[in-house]
């Protein structure tokens, strides 16, 4: 009986197997037509070769993909992907075939060889690299990166110029479509964030910016610290967001840069609102004008703590035993309890002077005292 059911589950799960790697119709054309393609790779006519290699190519672009699934035509061609390989080292280097098979080589790499796709890319047309999609580009600033590092172990100025193409054409790609972070990575990792200021704008900046300044934590040295708040600085000045801007400023302790933006800025409601924070951090600075002076120097704060106090309807006297929260203690014996009432007058004096110094009232000593 319990063979009977052990051969009764394999031939189950055999039935199975058989319905997953059961193709559609649409799926069955697709591979055929796949297979014929690179049989025709191999193919003596030029014409025959880059139609061939043309109708891969217009299947990679046009398959769709999902975050857990492959697009059909790498599944199709992963059993291919070697003979690809070998038909294009066999074609000679001035024929044109050639660069059009390294470019599918290149886009198949993304998946089956990613240490490939940049030496492939290098060897193809160059064109159009644009339309292979974000994973392509994230297997390019991947490689490039390690080339990189490659360079930088042998030389103190590592050279991109044979990858500067790819590159301009991978940041803007980026920062386009929603990848900004992706962009900021990218040229950390090569040392040339500079770069990014050619392609912020009204919709990006906050995002660039956010993102480096949260790297600049994790910065190896104090210089790469500075570069990066530095170049936050300039986007900000550069679409006039001028509190932020003060804000690195004040970060960078620079005082030419908070000089800088204060001169720039002619809002008077932003002036304001700058002032307020240069007088947190107690920088000083002579303004045009007497209230912005008088913000500077904390003239207003007592009132506007008052103010809001009032509007939060929080400016009555508080009780120490509020804080201390007393009916939720258990009660404990008479031994020492004369230390005991000594450190609780103690501690009532000093709860009841922080929790009402700033409303200028209490119930413990100035009750008769009234604000004025």
């Amino acid at each position: 009986m319990d063979s009977e059911k052990s051969q009764k589950k394999e031939i189950k799960k055999d039935t199975k197997k058989e319905a997953k790697e059961e193709l559609s119709e649409e799926d069955k054309a697709l591979k055929e037509g796949l297979e014929l393609c690179v049989m025709r790779l191999t193919d003596a006519e030029l014409g025959i070769r880059l139609n061939a290699v043309n109708q891969i190519k217009k299947e990679i672009k046009s398959s769709t993909s999902t975050i857990t699934s492959v697009p059909k035509p790498f599944k199709f061609l992963k059993d291919h992907f070697k003979k690809i390989k070998e038909v294009y080292e066999m074609l000679p280097i001035n024929d044109q075939s050639k660069l059009e098979i390294s470019d599918v080589i290149a886009i198949l790499c993304t998946s089956l060889d990613p240490e490939e796709c940049l030496k492939y890319t290098l060897q193809g047309t160059k064109k159009e690299l644009e339309t292979w999609g974000l994973e392509y580009f994230r297997t390019l600033t991947s490689n490039i990166g390690k080339l990189y590092s490659e360079q930088l172990k042998t030389k103190s100025n590592p050279d991109l110029s044979e990858v500067k193409f790819i590159i301009d054409i991978i940041v803007p790609y980026f920062m386009h479509h929603n990848a900004e972070a992706e962009a900021v990575d990218f040229m950390l990792e090569i040392e040339n964030i500079e770069y990014l200021m050619n392609f912020t704008t009204l919709h990006n900046y906050e995002k660039v910016c956010s993102y480096l300044c949260a790297c600049s934590y994790y910065s190896s040295d104090a210089e790469e610290f500075t570069k990066s708040l530095s170049l936050c600085y300039k986007i900000y000045m550069q679409h006039k967001i001028f509190p932020n801007a003060l804000r690195i400023a004040l970060k960078l302790n620079n005082s030419d840069l908070i000089h800088e933006v204060c001169r720039a800025c002619i809002d008077k409601s932003t002036l304001k609102q700058m002032a307020y924070m240069m007088a947190r951090h107690q920088i000083p600075y002579n303004f045009d004008d007497e209230e912005l002076n008088q913000i500077l120097a904390n003239s207003f704060l007592s009132k506007h703590y008052l103010s809001v106090g009032k509007d939060l309807d929080v400016l009555g006297p508080k009780n120490p035993e509020d804080i201390f929260k007393i009916h939720l203690e258990e009660k404990k014996g008479t031994l020492n309890q004369e230390f005991d009432s000594l450190k609780t007058n103690l501690a009532w004096t000093y709860v009841n002077g922080f929790v009402n110094a700033g409303f200028c009232q209490d119930n413990v000593i100035s009750k008769d005292i009234t604000l004025s």
